[in-house]
């Protein structure tokens, strides 16, 4: 779908998510109806930041569940993470 696979392709990602709205809006689409590739397009590290910036501990939490606690206690979390770089 909206695989990357090198840091250089997620970065080109993300700059284009976080700067055009049409973009965002159709990655939103797909990471809602595809919620795997979401998962996985984002490192650990990424979420785990995501996750302190919505005031959640993540200490002790493996990856799924920050995405999980971060999907079930933020629904709209997805504008956070558009600027997550």
């Amino acid at each position: 779908m909206l695989k990357t696979e090198s840091d250089e392709a997620r970065s080109a990602f993300r700059k284009l998510r976080a700067s055009d709205g049409d973009a965002h809006e159709y990655i939103t689409f797909i990471h809602r109806n595809f919620a795997q590739e979401e998962h996985n397009q984002y490192v650990s590290a990424e979420w785990k930041k995501l996750a302190i910036m919505l005031g959640i501990d993540t200490a002790f939490l493996t990856k799924p569940e920050i995405i999980e606690a971060i999907r079930t206690q933020y629904p709209e979390y997805r504008e956070a993470l558009r600027n997550i770089a």
